[in-house]
């Protein structure tokens, strides 16, 4: 609905707002924006990570920081050697490499439709305020949807998250985050969580020789020989086996082995002919001890095969205050042996993991010295120590030091016996480093690497081959740039190489024409590379390339911003108006009007080059700085020529006149309809004599003239009544539910009603015009056209329309001899809701005249002297005083009824917008 419509609107454009004017250009704003575009599951996951991960990540992707800025085209870190003339073999391997590289953005790329790539590109520069309608000079955003009329973000139902292509998992937060500040965790505990599946149950296990047979178990015997015969005989409290035809045998205290050849010597000797297989059956079972710090201690009944470990997890392990460095095994009192759980999780040794036997004690002593080890380790955890005392043996429990570790620099926090904490360095490629002694408490971080290319140079922008190249001495930008590197239409006159300055950080931009360094490699543009140089290629003149320029040369312009000082203004240019791609460039070493120009994609078809203006700061004493406007010619190539200095700012004009043909429509009754054409100052009359007059059949009475900016005029004005209205409404129920006394003339539903034809009303933008006035020739009288203006002559109507709070609303043949309380009568005359004091009559032109026969009415007329003309509309509306002198049922349905009538008639030509 209307009003529906201008509300989301509204909440659109404040929530615009709100996402721009977050972002101002200090870096705390650009933080505040980075968060803002996250996910709610990404957010959750932001506000896990400590503070000082939280500021890291900021840091990291702060849009001042270029090598932290998320570009449109992302850059890998594989740092791929380019060609130097070597072997055909190394040509093919770099080319696998290169491709291998670009898989994973060439699939993104696919995965992404045109329009998408460019919603996600405006969404990044309207965030970071950016005006983007001035990239957009041919409306391309508004038709896809993208930006309003006004130029205002359009947000989707459900924001922005359809468009985030970058993940920002979990597993993303630990790359960007160094593990200094991660919550490592006590090794080993974990082994014991949940139920033991992965161990196979006791009674699987095979018997091994040395098991100890005992009361409960069982032997199986299998004869065969003169007799096949199968028994299963249990050994009793006695320690005495019932051997059928044998007699009873004492296999107590007898080991599986040595009761297996008692067995046999004893067929052999007492039973001919027979032999004899023994295996064990069913197994006794054993009740031990698991005490001290275990998850559940208590007594246990294990299988008599069960170990250490079996126990362990039968009773859910070791809490986390004991300890897995000292499980002991107690036998009658008598220490028997101590299990350290390190040898079986880190080593795989289970030597020491003895077997259980009756009233065995396992017992679990609290932890001993512990020390923490974090950062690039293999197995970064809390590590209790046994007879380790080195870093070097810390190391080893933590399965040594990752690739990108830094072993210079690793630290080792201590708390001194002042209760202080204090840090120290250790250098972990150094005989002393590696032997210096852990205390209990200590923790000790291992630094990773700087994460960025040190010997590499990139490319970025407009190439299919984004991404760092391996550096060498001497190497050119011809070195790493081809012609067949380029994507579709590249701008070979303005690309820029972004260097660093040693030891400041600070960078320097440089100008370079692509077109002269594939033209001339070694010349004067084809310059040298130095380490982490960053060659940045853009799109020459299209919706998305121009977008692409912006997203590029954003964080570099930011960055010189932030590298500003006192009397050392940042060396940023800019240009505006009539150029391909307005905005802030690097202000370059002898950069000139020219190279701006260039810069800025070069000037539009409809600039008027003899209008510029540059904008210059001045240094004055009396004044400080002021603006300094200068007048420009820029088809003279001495001021094209023209040095700039730093915050200049130069402003193309446009032509005038200039700009897309403004069209109006004709149809209905007109010899030739149709588009036509205009000019500024055409009239309607010109049209009408240009589409070849009106036919014979034209009512030009009727005529309908419609102007979109009349149209949203109605749209304000319905919408205002709208909220009025609603206003009324809720005052009324308030009053009705306080209790408060009500004025009988107050009709809630009929309000409501009212409410409901207010939102489906449809707006048209018509103008009442007199054409037979305009015919004759009254210049008075006549229109001058606009872009998007309509007319519409209907054919000759022969009907009296009768709407309203009547019987029978219905139309009636025209009649000169009928009067209006005539047509009323033949509709049936009032119904009880008409308000007979305010009936109004729309002519077939759109004008609205006031009918009444009652002396206190605007207009007094006797009914035989008001003449009604073919086409016209007699309203009657509703009888409902709402008391508000702003808003009044008369006001109301005069408007609602007008458009009503209007939307007929177009009906009726059989056209409708």
């Amino acid at each position: 609905m209307p009003h529906q419509n201008n509300c989301k609107s509204t909440l659109r454009s404040l929530l615009a707002y709100l996402l721009s004017g977050m972002l101002a250009t200090s870096p705390v704003f650009a933080q505040m924006s980075i968060l803002q575009n996250l996910t709610p599951e990404q957010q959750q996951q932001f506000n896990q990570l400590s503070p000082e991960q939280r500021q890291t990540i900021l840091q990291q992707m702060e849009l001042g920081n270029t090598s932290g800025f998320e570009l449109p085209v992302t850059q890998p870190e594989t740092v791929t050697p380019r060609s130097t003339g070597n072997s055909e073999a190394s040509d093919n391997q770099v080319q696998q490499d290169i491709e291998a590289r670009d898989n994973l953005r060439v699939r993104n790329d696919a995965s992404d439709t045109r329009s998408q790539r460019i919603r996600r590109k405006v969404v990044q520069l309207y965030n970071l305020d950016i005006n983007v309608a001035a990239l957009d000079p041919l409306g391309e955003l508004e038709q896809m949807g993208i930006l309003d009329a006004s130029g205002e973000l359009i947000i989707p139902e459900g924001g922005f998250q359809e468009i985030n292509n970058n993940e920002f998992t979990e597993e993303r937060l630990r790359s960007v985050v160094p593990n200094r500040d991660q919550n490592i965790e006590p090794f080993g505990y974990d082994l014991f969580a949940g139920v033991p599946s992965t161990f196979a149950p006791a009674t699987d296990i095979p018997v091994p020789p040395n098991y100890v047979v005992g009361p409960g178990d069982t032997v199986v015997l299998q004869m065969y020989g003169q007799r096949n015969v199968r028994y299963e005989l249990a050994v009793s409290r006695e320690g005495i086996m019932q051997f059928p035809e044998v007699g009873p045998l004492n296999v107590s205290g007898l080991s599986f082995e040595e009761m297996r050849n008692l067995v046999r010597e004893t067929v052999a000797n007492t039973l001919i002919g027979q032999e004899v297989t023994v295996t064990m059956g069913a197994l006794r079972s054993i009740q031990i001890f698991v005490l001290g710090e275990a998850y559940q201690p208590g007594i246990y009944t294990v299988s008599s095969l069960a170990t250490i470990t079996n126990a362990l997890f039968s009773s859910g392990g070791v809490s986390n205050l004991g300890s897995l460095r000292n499980v002991q095994l107690i036998r009658n009192g008598e220490l028997i042996t101590e299990l350290d759980l390190y040898d079986l999780l880190i080593s795989g040794d289970t030597s020491a993991d003895s077997r259980l036997q009756p009233n065995d004690v396992i017992f679990i002593p609290t932890v001993g010295r512990t020390v923490g080890i974090s950062g690039q380790v293999r197995r970064p955890a809390i590590f209790e120590l046994d007879d380790e005392e080195t870093v070097e043996e810390l190391l080893a429990l933590a399965g040594g030091t990752m690739p990108t570790a830094f072993p210079l620099l690793a630290h080792v926090e201590r708390i001194n016996p002042l209760g202080q904490r204090e840090i120290f360095d250790v250098n972990l490629n150094t005989e002393a480093g590696l032997s210096s002694t852990v205390s209990d408490g200590d923790l000790l971080h291992v630094d990773p690497i700087l994460d960025q290319i040190e010997s590499g140079v990139h490319i970025e922008g407009h190439v299919y081959r984004p991404g760092s190249f391996a550096w060498r001495e001497g190497m050119r930008i011809s070195d790493i740039l081809e012609e067949d590197d380029f994507r579709p239409s590249p701008d070979l006159d303005y690309a820029l190489l972004v260097r660093e300055i040693y030891p400041s950080r600070n960078i320097e931009v440089h100008q370079v024409n692509l077109e002269q360094v594939l033209q001339m490699p070694g010349g004067a543009e084809d310059m040298q590379l130095q380490t982490k140089d960053r060659l940045l290629v853009f799109g020459e003149n299209s919706l998305e390339n121009r977008l692409d320029r912006r997203l590029l040369i954003y964080p570099v312009v930011q960055t010189l911003r932030y590298q500003s000082g006192q009397n050392d203004f940042r060396r940023v240019v800019g240009v505006t108006g009539s150029v391909s791609s307005p905005g802030n460039y690097p202000l370059t070493p002898n950069m000139t009007i020219s190279d701006l120009l260039e810069a800025g994609g070069g000037s539009a078809e409809y600039a008027d080059l003899n209008q510029a203006e540059l904008s210059r700061s001045v240094d004055t004493p009396e004044e400080g700085i002021v603006r300094e406007n200068i007048r420009l010619n820029l088809f003279d190539q001495l001021t094209l020529n023209s040095a700039l200095q730093p915050l200049d700012q130069l402003t193309v004009r446009q032509l005038p006149n200039w700009g897309e043909l403004e069209t109006v429509v004709i149809g209905g009754e007109v010899r030739s309809p149709g588009t036509y054409i205009i000019g500024k100052e055409d009239q309607l009359s010109e049209l009408i004599e240009r589409a070849g007059g009106l036919t014979q059949y034209a009512d030009p009475g009727a005529g309908i003239f419609l102007r979109e900016e009349l149209r949203r005029n109605e749209q304000a004005l319905l919408d205002d009544f709208n909220r009025r209205l609603t206003r009324n409404i809720l005052n009324a129920s308030l009053t009705t539910t306080t209790g408060q006394l009500q004025d009988e003339r107050v009709n809630i539903e009929v309000m409501n009603e009212l409410l409901n034809e207010i939102e489906e009303a449809e707006p048209t933008g018509r103008l009442v015009i007199d054409i037979p006035l305009i015919l004759a020739g009254n210049s008075q009288a006549d229109v001058i056209l606009r872009d998007g203006d309509q007319l519409l002559i209907p054919r000759t109507r022969q009907e009296i329309s009768v709407i309203g709070e009547v019987q029978l609303p219905t139309s009636h043949l025209y009649n000169p001899e009928v009067s209006v309380l005539d047509y009323i009568d033949m509709s049936g005359g009032y119904n009880t809701n008409a308000d007979e004091d305010n009936v109004f009559v729309i002519r077939s032109n759109g004008e609205v005249i006031p009918y009444s026969q009652s002396t206190g009415s605007w207009f007094t007329f006797q009914d035989n002297d008001f003449s009604l003309e073919p086409g016209d509309s007699i309203v009657i509306p509703y009888d409902a005083d709402l008391r508000d002198p702003l808003i009044t049922w008369m006001n109301v349905s005069t408007v609602i009824f007008n458009l009503a009538t209007t939307i007929l008639a177009l009906e009726g030509i059989g056209r409708i917008d």
